[in-house]
């Protein structure tokens, strides 16, 4: 179908914010829905948020991030973004995104984003990594 790939992950302290932006190419990328979803160390995948296609004008969030995070898309740039405020220690995770158009579904982690594949790491500093 085509590729996803993420930026704007790295190590953040306990109560800042972060901007994940989601890239798609190789598709029409105002046709599909975005889904982000994270998976912390040793656990399932969670749904975080979802926009819909075209206008993004339909968004939702999961309960452990509602309130606190923002997802937006910018179709003349083919980006998804999730913006995640008063960071915690359990929004440590690996974050990737989705894109959805009936059956078909594409995830970022099968691009070759740098650190895919690797376990979120927490930090005894109190900061946590975010991919």
């Amino acid at each position: 179908m085509g590729q996803l790939q993420e930026a704007g992950g790295g190590l953040r302290a306990p109560g800042d914010s972060v901007t994940l932006s989601c890239r798609g190419s190789g598709f029409t990328f105002e046709d599909y829905y975005i889904y982000w979803y994270r998976q912390s160390r040793g656990g399932n995948p969670e749904w975080v948020s979802f926009v819909n296609y075209d206008s993004g004008t339909v968004e939702d969030y999961g309960a452990a991030v509602k309130g606190r995070a923002k997802i937006s898309r910018d179709n003349s740039r083919s980006e998804a973004y999730l913006s995640l405020r008063s960071l915690q220690a359990q929004d440590s995770a690996r974050y990737f995104c989705a894109v959805t158009r009936g059956q078909e579904m594409q995830l970022s982690f099968n691009t070759n984003l740098p650190g895919s594949g690797s376990a979120p790491t927490k930090f005894g500093d109190g900061k946590f990594q975010m991919f």
